[in-house]
């Protein structure tokens, strides 16, 4: 305030302070006091002593990565790169610190090799290096198809570093469902096992592997890696022995009607086979009018050897006219195989004789 009264008032403001003689002693009392203290201030010493900044440049030219936590100095060295005996990490502290050894200095890259960081105000703070080699994981990008049971014998699995951290004896393949959890492995054919792909053998169908979506993995040690997924399907419809008839055969059908099919599904297996194919697996029944023409039912009444369902008002456009054809669908078709045009896990009755709609 009162340097910008001088500026405004002139030299006459300053000779009257001067004639005061009191007033300008503590006039020069205040500024001795502001021109200290600013002194002070500007020569305050830094005590900052830490490295900000840590990393090397590889003979490749890629950067390395670094951690630096707590007085440690971690450096993860692709294993892919041949380690040096020797290297020049760059190194950045604050403006007023200094690092031994300096910057871009020569240093053997062992954990013997430290670094001292001496802060402004001479605070020291000392830093081991530790070079670690990381081995990149593995990982499975893909697989090269679904599972069928007593279709499928193997999968061809592709991704990357399988070989990286154990050879092939040392790789596990397991899948495991995911409605329960239940795991089994698969078996890896060694010698076709490369860094990049390997095949591994579907096992055999046991009562106690199931279908639906199932998670893919790779375990090398104790260590899993991430899953993909992959849908596991019941055995085709082949595996399995249907018997079964149309008690309507022969008489005429009207909408309103109930219908009967008497049915048993068994297998030389045990039933492992058949328990996908029961009356309790059966999805849709459809009635063929003609190749292009058809009545879907999906409402039924089952008991353990027999499916009873209602004829629909729908079958009134093809009155006249006979049925073809009675055809079953199941639940555990795959989805791109549960079509019309599919035969894998869908069953053709005995082709009626003289059904006509009325």
């Amino acid at each position: 305030m009162l340097r910008n009264n001088l500026k405004i008032n002139g030299k006459n403001t300053l000779m009257k302070l001067r004639s005061s003689t009191p007033f300008f002693i503590l006039f020069l009392l205040g500024m001795l006091i502001q021109s200290c203290s600013k002194t002070n201030y500007d020569y305050l010493l830094r005590p900052f002593n830490e490295i900000k900044q840590f990393y090397i440049v590889t003979s490749t030219g890629d950067t390395t990565k670094c951690l630096i936590q707590g007085d440690s100095i971690t450096v993860f060295w692709n294993p892919d790169v041949a380690m040096p005996d020797k290297v020049s990490p760059r190194i950045v502290v604050d403006e007023k610190a200094t690092v031994s050894p300096a910057s871009g200095e020569a240093v053997s890259f062992t954990k013997n090799t430290t670094y001292t960081v001496t802060a402004e105000n001479g605070d020291v703070k000392t830093y081991r290096l530790n070079p670690i080699v990381k081995k990149p994981l593995p990982s499975i990008s893909n697989v090269s198809g679904n599972i069928t049971w007593l279709s499928t014998t193997q999968l061809n699995i592709y991704g990357e570093n399988f070989l990286v951290q154990a050879d092939a004896a040392n790789i596990g393949i397991y899948l495991q469902r995911v409605s329960d959890g239940f795991e089994f492995p698969l078996e890896v054919i060694k010698e076709r096992t490369t860094n990049y792909s390997l095949i591994a053998k579907v096992p055999e169908f046991t009562e106690s592997q199931g279908i639906g979506l199932h998670k893919l993995y790779m375990k090398i040690g104790d260590k899993p890696t991430k899953s993909v997924d992959i849908q596991v399907y019941a055995p085709d419809i082949y595996g399995a022995q249907i018997t079964s008839s149309f008690v309507q055969d022969g008489q005429d059908i009207h909408a309103g009607d109930m219908l009967t099919i008497n049915y048993a599904a068994t297998d030389n297996q045990g039933g492992k086979v058949a328990r996908f194919y029961s009356t309790n697996d059966v999805e849709t029944v459809l009635l063929y009018i003609s190749y292009e023409e058809s009545v879907e039912i999906k409402q039924f009444t089952r008991t353990a050897n027999s499916i009873q369902f209602k004829v629909p008002d729908e079958i009134n456009k093809f009155v006249g006219k006979k049925v073809g054809q009675l055809r079953l669908f199941y639940k555990s078709a795959p989805p791109d195989q549960a079509t019309f045009s599919s035969y894998r896990h869908t069953m053709y009755l005995t082709k009626p004789s003289n059904v006509v709609v009325k």
